[in-house]
């Protein structure tokens, strides 16, 4: 995914989203009574463009998303990876 926002305003979007939206199970489709944990981390540090990764895990799922800006680009960049368990004979 491609955006004109910031590195800041996207990690800030999904810290939100992840925190505090009640309607955030329904966009990552996890059910409110099953959790999940959340961790977002800063990478930037001795790169010469940000770098962060967000990780959301529940019992069926984990999901990272790298949110990056090269220092010569001017839109950010969102790779979101999924792994989904599903039981066999689904």
């Amino acid at each position: 995914m491609i955006t004109e926002d910031s590195v800041d305003d996207v990690v800030q979007f999904y810290r939100t989203l992840l925190k505090r939206d009640p309607k955030a199970e329904d966009k990552l489709g996890t059910a409110p009574e099953v959790g999940r944990s959340v961790t977002i981390n800063d990478e930037s540090d001795g790169r010469p463009f940000p770098f962060h990764t967000i990780f959301v895990n529940t019992p069926e799922s984990s999901t990272m998303l790298i949110v990056t800006c090269g220092a010569d680009e001017k839109e950010t960049r969102i790779t979101w990876k999924q792994y989904l368990r599903f039981k066999i004979g689904e």
